[in-house]
């Protein structure tokens, strides 16, 4: 298992979109994230509201990546995805920290959502933890979606 000593972000290229698809089919991912064929990423990519952010190391390997989805208030994003490659441990919390970031500097917006399944309880700890706050829940298909929300807003 690889320690990284820093990731960093950028937006991913439309020639990612295999791997992307491709990383959300390995199995520690599908179980969790609905996958998207290609067409739907390449609607999806070609959408003024959805961004793709690649995650890469100091070597410009891709190590996973994110979805957001910019609400129609100017104000929210929807953290609509995160996918780590297989075995590429200890990345997504920094990840998530240049994401958030992103979202507040260069998007401009100052709160998030997210779901995820009630029987992720990997990805449940680790967004409270990031202090994330559960606002709902709702049935999905057989299984129990939890809604969390989360400001943005510098603390000072």
């Amino acid at each position: 298992m690889a320690a990284y000593q820093s990731v960093r972000l950028r937006e991913s290229l439309r020639s990612e979109l295999h791997t992307i698809a491709e990383m959300e089919r390995q199995p520690h991912a599908e179980r969790f994230v609905m996958p998207y064929s290609i067409a739907e990423h390449d609607a999806a990519f070609d959408s003024a509201a959805v961004l793709y952010l690649t995650i890469l190391d100091d070597e410009d390997t891709v190590l996973g990546f994110f979805i957001l989805a910019l609400e129609d208030d100017d104000a929210t994003v929807e953290f609509r995805r995160v996918v780590i490659d297989a075995g590429r441990r200890g990345v997504g919390q920094a990840a998530m920290d240049l994401m958030e970031n992103y979202c507040r500097t260069t998007l401009g917006r100052s709160a998030i959502w997210l779901d995820v399944f009630d029987d992720n309880p990997t990805g449940i700890h680790i967004y409270e933890k990031r202090g994330y706050q559960l606002d709902r829940t709702a049935p999905y298909k057989g299984r129990t979606l939890r809604y969390y929300s989360k400001s943005l807003r510098s603390e000072k």
